[in-house]
């Protein structure tokens, strides 16, 4: 590279007056600056052509690079570890995928995962499980008739590429503006022209459910293979309404039911598993219910006075209110859950009537306020001889931090220590618990009678939730309590009190 041009001011001092003033030059000093314009015209013309020389070879090298980086990355994608995936693998993952799936979400499974490559639309074109969940999504504006027409496609190439497949069908319902309600029928008309296939439905209409019901009415005495029905509708429904659609479902045996009305006909003498809210007198006739999870109940919908929901293969019940227990009888209940510690009282009635052998029990307090009374708590262990699983439990909800100037009643945790503890007496009660975990965010430490009541059932594993102070743990080390994370909590509570969840979704 050649060296830089020496600055004329630094060369020609004679000359700086008119480089920094605006004086005219003289005859001979214009003789002289024209001849050193010519110098410097020549050898910036020099550097020009050097720069762009070396401007191109940049552009060369980047050139170069930009190929060659475009190879590497060709090369590690050659190599990458997905494309040896078998496909029955990337079968299965775009089945997780399809859990995700909920077009008012604007989610886009399955469509787009034949839109990587070819390898991975072709698995996912013979692949007729990954189509067979259909989603029939009308708001009440929808769009327009485009929009519809392409959702159409959409459904319509689903059910043919889900070929025989049983369907997982949803259908949520707002009654669409009138100039586009026989285009939103149709999409439910669709779905409905393969009935035959269903093993599992979600109805969520959220207005005008007899229209609805309407549309649906083809699919009467046509559900051979239906399993599993959701139905959730809010408002309230006509007096006397009243739907066949899923009377004769014989493989029927799953239901998710929320409403205020018994408008659908539910043949519940086949129904194993439900979650219901609110119509649990409808369970009179649920003789052959297995698992049962009570959500809302509406208490103006009890029984007449003497009269009990006898359910004689009940196996597993979970309530957020136990007063709702005044109303059943459940001879050979293996597990109980119950959500809002209040009214406690109920339950010892409930357990005696039943006289079942219960071997797993869990007390939630769910509400910030009124701590859990743990003398209604001793008053039902009598009532469980058989009892192998206790825990004791608060909602995730209110593990808040709680705020200044309020404060929770502390239960009497004395009370629940000294009871469980084994004196050796007719008076101890629950024998053969094995499991006892304490979940509630208060030190169960704070009262000596929790580590004699550790001590007197030397055979049982305590669990508690609740940090101890790096003091305390010499106390705990070498005995039958251990401190256990939530999520080990969590997973005991799904072993061992299973409570129907959502299907469709």
């Amino acid at each position: 590279m050649s060296a830089p041009s020496p600055d004329p001011r630094s060369q020609l001092p004679e000359f700086l007056h008119l480089l920094t003033a605006n004086e005219a030059p003289t005859t001979l000093e214009q003789t002289t600056l024209r001849s050193l314009l010519e110098d410097y015209q020549l050898r910036a013309d020099c550097l020009n052509a050097e720069i762009d020389h070396l401007e191109a070879s940049l552009g060369y090298l980047k050139a170069e690079r930009d190929r060659v980086q475009a190879a590497l990355v060709g090369v590690q994608t050659a190599l990458s570890p997905v494309r040896q995936l078998p496909a029955e693998l990337i079968a299965e993952i775009f089945l997780w995928v399809l859990k995700g799936y909920r077009p008012e979400r604007r989610t886009r499974a399955p469509w787009h995962l034949g839109h990587v490559c070819r390898a991975w639309r072709n698995i996912a074109l013979t692949l007729p499980r990954l189509w067979s969940k259909i989603v029939v999504y009308v708001a009440s504006n929808p769009g327009d008739v485009t929009a519809l027409g392409l959702r159409e496609q959409q459904i319509e190439e689903q059910l043919a590429r889900s070929q025989q497949f049983a369907l997982s069908v949803e259908i949520i319902w707002s009654t669409p503006v009138l100039h586009l309600f026989d285009a939103s029928a149709r999409l439910v008309g669709l779905v409905a022209e393969h009935c035959e296939r269903w093993r599992s439905l979600s109805l969520s209409p959220t207005s005008d459910l007899e229209t609805l019901l309407a549309i649906l009415e083809p699919v009467q005495n046509r559900l051979p293979n239906l399993e599993k029905l959701e139905y959730q509708y809010r408002e309230q429904t006509r007096a006397g309404m009243r739907s066949d659609l899923f009377r004769h479902a014989p493989k029927l045996s799953k239901l998710r039911y929320m409403a205020r009305d018994s408008v659908l006909h539910i043949p519940w003498p086949q129904i194993r598993h439900c979650y219901l809210q609110r119509r649990f007198r409808d369970l009179l006739a649920a003789h052959n219910l297995v698992n049962l999870d009570l959500g809302m109940v509406d208490e103006t919908l009890q029984l007449a006075p003497g009269q009990f929901i006898i359910l004689p293969n009940l196996l597993h019940l979970h309530s957020r209110f136990a007063w709702a227990m005044r109303s059943f009888t459940t001879p050979i209940l293996q597990s109980l859950q119950l959500g809002l510690a209040l009214n406690l009282d109920e339950i010892p009635q409930f357990l005696r009537r039943s006289a079942c052998p219960l071997t797993a029990l869990m007390i939630q307090q769910e509400d910030q306020g009124d701590a859990i009374d743990m003398d209604d708590v001793v008053k039902i262990l009598r009532c469980v001889p058989s009892l192998t699983l206790f825990i004791v439990d608060i909602s995730p909800a209110i593990l808040a931090p709680v705020p200044d100037g309020v404060e929770h009643d502390l239960p009497t945790l004395d009370t629940l220590f000294s009871a469980l503890t084994v004196t050796g007496t007719l008076a101890d009660i629950v024998p053969n618990l094995s499991t006892f975990i304490y979940a509630l965010p208060y030190d169960p430490f704070a009262t000596d009678s929790f580590l004699q009541m550790a001590a007197s059932r030397e055979t049982a594993s305590i669990g508690f939730c609740k940090r101890i102070l790096r003091s305390r743990r010499d106390i705990v080390n070498g005995r039958n309590i251990k401190r256990m994370r939530r999520e080990e909590v969590t997973m005991v509570v799904r072993n061992w009190f299973p409570v129907p969840r959502p299907w469709i979704r």
